[in-house]
């Protein structure tokens, strides 16, 4: 019998919360009859725990080619994902949409899972983090931005660095690549998991930042899909092809930001800008701390 008082609602705070993941342990209980990769997710791993073998170039260049690193299969998605009835046509009309097939849809549908699409007392059975975008999402940025750069240092040769990155920026970030995901038609595709659903029930700042961080990163998960698929110069010609145009077209109808554009300006015509807080009397106190806003001041370099 519970107790009374706040140990009595502890207790049943206990119970649900042991009753909620009994439940889930009964309905993500594996199917022994379907073959389950016996690989899990490693964590605390470090610098000391790289081996020194070198991969073959043909690996980096084309993944597909090694094997090592292939732990996910379609039974993950089978007994873990929960995934629609009308998801694989789902995927058919997305490639058809882009004009780009894969030739391993297993890739397709890491990028399109998010990593709360599987309950947590399952991901000690299966590489939870290579069957959704999580891993995909960190490969994809780094090729997309090195896509991104390539066409940048060739495309304004004469500019400086800090413009270059400035470019870059505003073509690389999760309100660009969220416009371009639903170009894409991404989100309607995306298998999501409870918690994350209910952002889409709100239209609220904060569900909204939410949404656009998933976006994003589904389009970042969609080019390093692409690399493991078929080749780092296939994935870089997608993001050529079907990102940054799109990501250049977005960029470009974004808010006006003055402090950004009084930055570029200053540093065109060699000054440094700085922004101060302005306070009417001392610094340090005074008569008073009434703040009148920034002070603007600027050298000549």
């Amino acid at each position: 019998m519970l107790g009374s008082g706040r140990r009595g609602i502890g207790q049943l705070a206990l119970v649900r919360q042991r009753w909620r993941c009994d439940v889930r342990a009964i309905a993500s209980k594996p199917d022994p009859s379907k073959p389950i990769h016996a690989v899990s997710v490693k964590k605390n791993v470090s610098v000391q725990d790289m081996h020194s073998d070198q991969l073959d170039t043909r690996h980096l260049v084309l993944p597909s080619t090694n094997p090592a690193w292939q732990v996910t299969t379609q039974s993950h998605f089978e007994v873990y994902a929960n995934v629609p009835p009308d998801w694989t046509t789902a995927l058919e009309s997305l490639q058809v949409h882009w004009d780009w097939r894969f030739d391993n849809v297993l890739h397709l549908q890491c990028a399109l899972t998010h990593f709360s699409r599987y309950f947590p007392n399952t991901h000690h059975l299966f590489p939870a983090n290579r069957a959704s975008n999580r891993s995909l999402e960190w490969l994809g940025d780094s090729v997309l931005n090195t896509c991104v750069a390539s066409y940048l240092f060739q495309s304004y040769p004469t500019v400086q660095e800090g413009q270059l990155t400035q470019l870059r920026s505003a073509l690389v970030n999760n309100v660009v690549l969220s416009q371009v995901a639903m170009d894409l038609a991404l989100p309607s595709a995306m298998l999501l998991g409870d918690s994350i659903t209910h952002a889409y029930d709100h239209d609220t700042a904060l569900a909204n930042t939410m949404k656009q961080t998933l976006h994003a990163s589904v389009v970042e998960a969609l080019v390093g899909a692409v690399l493991l698929d078929q080749g780092m110069v296939r994935a870089i010609e997608f993001a050529n092809t079907r990102v940054l145009p799109k990501a250049i077209q977005y960029a470009k109808t974004k808010p006006w930001d003055p402090v950004s554009e009084i930055y570029r300006r200053a540093n065109a015509h060699g000054f440094t800008i700085r922004f101060e807080r302005y306070v009417h009397g001392s610094v340090y106190g005074g008569v008073s701390s009434r703040s009148l806003g920034p002070k603007l001041t600027t050298t000549s370099t």
